[in-house]
């Protein structure tokens, strides 16, 4: 099952592609611009997230098939893309038979382009290091 966390970065990673939200019902597309503040969410990324969560209409990464609320329940997995190693949705326990939203985007994957990131606390990071090292530590005693 996709983690909130998980989805949250995967929409994150395609809007600074220029990827939209789209929102069939009222006819809305959410792009936050920017994504960032700093090594945070911007406001209107996690105005957008709140709205994504919370309506009851289904949306959709543009390019994609499955609603943001089908890739929170448990058929679902976020994954890396083979050909452009952004992540993408796969459905547990099926083969791969949707395309990556890169697809239709012609310049993409550019490895002369910097590739999209997700913002990261510099003190998160290193706490989350300590505890796979300590981890690994702890397995090889065993």
């Amino acid at each position: 099952m996709a983690s909130i966390i998980e989805v949250k970065e995967y929409l994150a990673y395609w809007f600074q592609l220029g990827k939209r939200v789209v929102m069939p019902k009222s006819q809305k597309k959410l792009l936050p611009r920017p994504v960032f503040e700093g090594s945070e969410y911007s406001s209107i990324f996690e105005q957008y997230w709140q709205e994504i969560l919370t309506t009851k209409e289904d949306c959709y990464l543009d390019g994609t098939e499955q609603s943001i609320k089908e890739l929170l329940t448990p058929a679902w997995e976020i994954i890396n893309c083979s050909r452009c190693t952004l992540p993408i949705p796969a459905n547990q326990g099926y083969p791969l038979c949707s395309l990556c939203p890169c697809a239709d985007i012609a310049s993409w994957p550019n490895l002369e382009l910097p590739l999209p990131k997700i913002p990261r606390s510099d003190q998160k990071h290193l706490s989350h290091l300590q505890f796979r090292l300590q981890k690994r530590i702890d397995q090889n005693k065993c």
